[in-house]
């Protein structure tokens, strides 16, 4: 299955994926090279680059795409992941900040889903997309925690982004 390319416009910026061209030529980001987004970069929206970049420039540290499968792109997924369309990310925050500070500045820059996931190894990290949102919508939240279930296995359940970071609003 192909990633899904739809038009969609939010503001003024077309969130199309771009072409290697594009990418060089017309969005100079200033913390990410082309080669951290590997050939996924053929898929991701300008929306996606742009405020990645501006939240890396937000917290004033690196910022790393996480290794993990999927962490840019996910093909075949029956779901309706923003990852299907180029529209997320998932980074790790190797020299911090903490989880609070970089959830509002996620916020800041305007991405509208943030998912924190303080149980990733080797560094905590979070979800960040560019999801459509009509006017009456607020920002998509959660977090992704470890739990044991009723077989006392170790699994991921996503829980209100309150119950890991209890002071940021949202």
């Amino acid at each position: 299955m192909k990633p899904k390319t739809e038009n969609l416009i939010l503001g003024a910026l077309i969130m199309t994926p771009l072409t290697l061209w594009q990418f060089k030529k017309v969005f100079k980001l200033k913390h990410f090279s082309v080669k951290e987004f590997g050939f996924n970069i053929l898929f991701l929206t300008a929306g996606l680059l742009i405020k990645l970049d501006d939240f890396r420039e937000e917290i004033g540290q690196q910022v790393i795409i996480s290794p993990a499968a999927g962490s840019l792109m996910r093909y075949g997924s029956g779901d309706e992941s923003q990852h299907i369309y180029g529209r997320a990310a998932d980074i790790m925050l190797p020299k911090g900040p903490d989880l609070e500070t970089a959830f509002n500045a996620a916020k800041k820059v305007g991405f509208s889903g943030i998912g924190v996931y303080p149980g990733w190894k080797p560094y905590a990290g979070l979800h960040l997309d560019v999801r459509p949102l009509n006017i009456s919508q607020h920002i998509a939240t959660w977090a992704g925690v470890k739990k044991l279930d009723d077989n006392l296995d170790l699994k991921q359940v996503y829980v209100s982004i309150n119950e890991v970071l209890p002071n940021v609003s949202v």
